[in-house]
């Protein structure tokens, strides 16, 4: 939309070639059944491997590796079965 001059998002300093920007579509796909702490996630994980266990970062978005989803998807299922 940052391309498109008839949205509100429209950027006319944004180059084709050289976006200001970049958006990614993202869907729900499940519901963990137990909430993961952030103290096991920092027992877990390091920074390198998951960047919201690093002092200053708690956004809500951030990208993580396939295997450390893998790995968090493991640790709510482990969670679950012990409650």
């Amino acid at each position: 939309t940052q391309f498109d001059a008839n949205s509100k998002y429209y950027d006319a300093s944004s180059a084709n070639g050289n976006p200001r920007w970049q958006t990614v579509n993202v869907e729900f796909v499940q519901k963990f059944p137990v909430m993961i702490s952030l103290a096991k996630l920092k027992a877990e994980f390091d920074g390198d491997q998951i960047l919201v266990v690093r002092k200053g970062n708690r956004l809500p978005v951030m990208p993580i590796a396939e295997a450390v989803a893998e790995k968090i998807l493991a640790i709510s299922s482990n969670e679950m079965s012990l409650n």
